[in-house]
């Protein structure tokens, strides 16, 4: 994977030598927090870098899908945050007849505007709470066998569909304890071969015990409840899906955050008549560095 590889020294590459701000000090917020909790303060602009694995199994095809996603965010003052994510997708599929695809290319774009909408004080706050409003959008080309048809969405590595995104997320940080949780709604339209996503509710929760400054222990929990997705009145059953998971967050400055967390299934229930999805083990290592 010299990709993967390319993107770490990249981002060592990217840390300047001297910063130009402390996040720690202009957010008033001595957590260690990953991409999507941290506070804003007019300026700080933070870049991304995340290794995803993840994989799973239809009726249909059984997908490994491992990306680096490249991104960052600018806050627009103390409130507002926007932040955006390019995916970079190497994906492996082998469908009931055992043919093998692998794809590799640019996913769909993901945009985000995080804005507070609540908070105990201006300052360092306990509690927050956030209004995230955004999209998917399809910059992945499609991909096409060799007599020119759409390849199976099992083989894309985006769905060339709009992906509308809402959700509400309340952060408490109480001493050496963070508590996030988050409900998400999704509402893809049809992409790819007329194929149509089901709309989506996800939810998490995150439970992140920090006993000193460098080093943070965080526990999840993920569920998702996705409706019926296919083609036409082909369609697949709903499925509803919950990940448990654990995980380490380091800070070896104020303004670099590593983490790394494993999700496994733990609760499936599944239309398998109708080939809902079934997911598999997900490995998640991502780094933040405010400049």
């Amino acid at each position: 994977m010299r990709w993967l590889l390319l993107v770490v020294v990249m981002f060592v590459a990217l840390r300047p030598d001297r910063a130009r701000a402390c996040a720690t000090c202009g957010a008033g917020d001595p957590a260690a927090q990953i991409a999507g909790a941290e506070q804003p303060f007019a300026g700080r602009v933070r870049l991304v870098g995340v290794l995803l694995h993840t994989s799973y199994a239809d009726g249909d095809a059984t997908v490994f899908d491992q990306r680096a996603l490249l991104g960052g965010s600018i806050a627009i003052d103390d409130v507002a945050l926007f932040a955006v994510t390019l995916p970079l997708v190497w994906r492996e599929s082998f469908d009931a007849s055992l043919a093998h695809d692998t794809s590799f290319g640019v996913g769909d774009l993901d945009l985000r505007l995080r804005v507070t909408l609540l908070r105990d004080r201006a300052f360092a706050p306990e509690h927050r709470l956030l209004l995230e409003i955004g999209s998917r959008v399809p910059s992945a080309p499609a991909l096409t066998r060799g007599d020119g048809r759409i390849a199976p969405l099992a083989s894309q590595t985006g769905t060339g569909a709009f992906e509308p995104l809402l959700g509400l997320s309340w952060l408490a940080s109480i001493r050496e304890t963070q508590l996030l949780l988050s409900l998400q709604g999704a509402f893809p339209t049809t992409g790819f071969g007329g194929w149509r996503n089901g709309p989506a509710l996800r939810s998490s929760a995150a439970l992140q015990w920090q006993p000193i400054p460098e080093l943070a222990l965080r526990a999840t929990l993920d569920a998702r409840l996705e409706g019926p997705s296919g083609r036409g009145q082909e369609l697949s059953g709903e499925s509803f899906v919950l990940h448990a998971g654990g995980g380490i967050v380091v800070a070896p400055s104020s303004d670099v955050v590593l983490h790394l967390v494993v999700r496994v299934p733990a609760l499936q229930v599944l239309d398998t008549a109708h080939r809902a999805r079934a997911d598999g083990v997900t490995v998640e290592a991502g780094v933040g560095l405010d400049v």
